[in-house]
C-alpha cells in the first residue's frame, strides 16, 4: 500500500565506494545500481464508484481518477461511462415544446417547402 505522494522511484539501502565506483547492498554484497532501484508504485484502480452526481475510480491509497459528471448521450437512462441508472426527471418544458412545435408547424405550407407568413 502506498499514499498518493509515495509515487517516486527510490533506492534500496546501499553503500557506494568512492574509490572503485562499485555499489554494495546493505549486506555488503556487490550489486549494480539497477538492482538497487525501487520502482515507483503503480496505482490500481477498480471499477467506477458512482454517486448521484458523477463517477470516479479510486486507488487504495485514496487517489481518484476519471472523475466526471454522468453523461447519457444515447438517452437510455444510464450513464454512458459508468452505467449508473440515472433518475428520469420530468420537466414542464415538454408541454411547452409540443405547443411550440404545433404553432411553428402552422407557418409552413402543406408541402413544407415554403413559409407562409403568420397572421
Amino acid at each position: 500500500m502506498h499514499t498518493p505522494t509515495e509515487c517516486k522511484a527510490g533506492l534500496k539501502a546501499h553503500y557506494h565506494c568512492e574509490e572503485c565506483g562499485k555499489y554494495f547492498d546493505e549486506n555488503k554484497v556487490e550489486t549494480t545500481l539497477e538492482e538497487l532501484v525501487i520502482p515507483s508504485p503503480t496505482h490500481e484502480y477498480g471499477s467506477y464508484i458512482c454517486t448521484e452526481t458523477g463517477h470516479y475510480k479510486e486507488c487504495g491509497c485514496g487517489l481518484k481518477t476519471e472523475e466526471g459528471a454522468h453523461i447519457d448521450s444515447d438517452n437510455d437512462g444510464n450513464c454512458d461511462v459508468c452505467g449508473y441508472a440515472m433518475p428520469i426527471i420530468e420537466s414542464s418544458s415538454s408541454e411547452s415544446s409540443s405547443s411550440e412545435s404545433s404553432s411553428e408547424s402552422s407557418i409552413y405550407s402543406s408541402d413544407e417547402s415554403s413559409m407562409i407568413a403568420p397572421v
